[in-house]
């Protein structure tokens, strides 16, 4: 006689606390497929689906597939499935979001996307509450389900908002309100982009989910918030910093991504608005200059944006943004950037501007200590998807040639700052442009690797072995500064990995021919 309910003891196994736990579920009718188990699962327990690996028997060491008939596997009432899973997700709350507010804004929007419907939709009172409550769900989602960053039922949350098409919901109703004028919209419909914004940026912590949202169309989309105009007439001018510092927040995580770099640096409008705001706009708060400072040091990652960058009323403006500013995380970026365009691009520098980074970089190592940058960048959560443009710079054409037979720079020094006034070498000013950035590098890579994050970072992306190679060519005067960031990395990695002779070749020929200047990584 066929069975008409299955009973499955569930050993369920957390990723992120290494908790193990006992759970019985009771079938009936029979699942079919593994994934009706897996449904069912997160219906009972708040695992989505997409991350649950599921084995049987539960010593297995191949998860199932979603596919997979339950019949086939021979499944008895009674048998044990291990259920390995990241971890639990606000899926009621999600849910209800999604049920309550966003679909029904969507279909709203949907049958009123023209202007003139769309301003008539604001005057009934209904449409007002369901927008305002649209508002209200997205940030519930923006601030409680998406942060913080890093931990691991954010990422469940996002795991399932994906799983769920959430992200797709929202990019259709921020869809529909970009081609409205914003200063007609009122403020409702202002607030609701802002909120959609919100979501995206708090959304695309990582890598993949910010290739999810460009793939979708986001970084075209970003880019017409950041240049929304309004009338000085109108009170909604107001507003107009909000959706600033948002734009610049969700662009400035999309820029570490390559295939936004080179766009962005081309479209001289949006760099322009960006050096205005933080030249002259007073509403601009200081996190969204920083990162405003962030969005340019993302930039100088590709070669292909230097030329853009180092264009006259731009630098102008990047330099005097860097002059002004008394934040130390701005200064530190913005040294980075500096020193990215003088490894890659210093033969576009005129002389001027590349003695004014020399000297902005100089004072910045006399002033201040890796360890006091380290602790203001865990203050202010930053998140970097690549260590990279701290590594490859290190692999530039031309570094070889930096002498420092003239400075100290080599000698034990009492304290961790990278330089003193005595140990700056006295070389022409291309060579000291390079020593220096060099020096400036090497303080980011401390500060860096003051986080246990990056360093298992650089571990992830096989760029450790280019921090043992560092030195390797370089004047012996770096010897001390090299062994000094290496002994930081190995209290995480307990050694160094030994490069590989391919990364050794491809080192030394990113440092020999200009062509393949920084490309350590296929």
């Amino acid at each position: 006689m066929a069975l008409r309910e299955l009973k499955i003891e569930l050993e369920l196994r957390c990723s992120s606390d290494d908790t193990v736990t006992q759970q019985t579920l009771l079938f009936s009718p029979i699942p079919e497929t593994v994934a009706d188990i897996k449904q069912r699962i997160e219906q009972e327990l708040s695992i989505p689906k997409s991350c649950q690996s599921l084995f049987l028997p539960a010593g297995a060491d191949d998860a199932l597939l979603d596919t997979e008939s339950v019949a086939s596997l021979y499944v008895r009432s009674g048998d044990a499935v291990r259920v390995a899973y990241l971890d639990k997700a606000d899926i009621v709350q999600i849910r209800s979001a999604v049920e309550r507010s966003l679909r029904p804004v969507r279909r709203l929007l949907q049958a009123n996307s023209s202007l003139e419907k769309a301003r008539k939709i604001l005057k009934r009172r209904d449409s007002d509450a369901l927008l305002a409550s649209c508002q209200s769900a997205l940030h519930e989602l923006s601030y409680k389900s998406l942060l913080p960053w890093g931990a691991s039922r954010t990422e469940a949350n996002r795991r399932y908002m994906l799983q769920e098409g959430v992200v797709d919901l929202v990019m259709d109703i921020y869809a529909i309100l970009l081609p409205l004028p914003w200063d007609w919209r009122g403020h409702s419909l202002q607030n609701l982009e802002i909120c959609c914004l919100t979501f995206l940026w708090n959304f695309s912590e990582t890598r993949n989910a910010r290739q999810l949202v460009v793939g979708k169309g986001g970084f075209d989309m970003m880019l017409k918030s950041l240049m929304h105009q309004s009338s000085e007439e109108f009170l909604e001018k107001y507003v107009m910093h909000d959706i600033f510092d948002v734009a610049v927040g969700c662009l400035s995580n999309i820029c570490e991504l390559e295939c936004c770099q080179a766009p962005m640096s081309k479209n001289t409008p949006a760099l322009q608005r960006l050096l205005h705001f933080a030249l002259h706009g007073p509403s601009v708060n200081l996190f969204t200059k920083m990162l405003i400072a962030n969005l340019f040091f993302r930039l100088s990652h590709g070669r292909d944006t230097h030329e853009s960058l180092v264009e006259k009323s731009i630098l102008e403006k990047l330099l005097r943004f860097a002059s002004d500013s008394t934040n130390v995380l701005i200064r530190y970026i913005l040294g980075l950037t500096y020193a990215r365009l003088i490894l890659f691009s210093r033969d576009s520098l005129d002389q001027e501007s590349l003695q004014q980074m020399i000297e902005f970089m100089k004072q910045f190592l006399l002033q201040l200590k890796p360890t006091t940058v380290t602790q203001l960048e865990e203050r202010y959560q930053y998140n970097w998807i690549t260590m990279r443009p701290f590594v490859d710079a290190f692999y530039s054409y031309g570094v070889e040639t930096a002498k420092l037979s003239n400075s100290r720079l080599h000698k034990s020094q009492p304290s961790e700052t990278c330089t003193e006034e005595s140990t700056l070498p006295s070389v022409p000013v291309s060579s000291l442009a390079t020593s220096v950035s060099i020096a400036y590098l090497l303080f980011a890579l401390k500060v860096e690797t003051g986080r246990t994050i990056n360093t298992e970072l650089l571990v992830r992306q096989d760029l450790l072995e280019y921090v043992t190679m560092l030195d390797w060519g370089l004047d012996r005067g770096w010897m001390t500064q090299c062994v000094q960031l290496q002994e930081q990395v190995t209290k995480v990695c307990d050694k160094l990995p030994v490069p590989r002779l391919s990364q050794i070749a491809r080192a030394k020929l990113a440092r020999s021919a200009k062509e393949y200047s920084g490309q350590i990584t296929s």
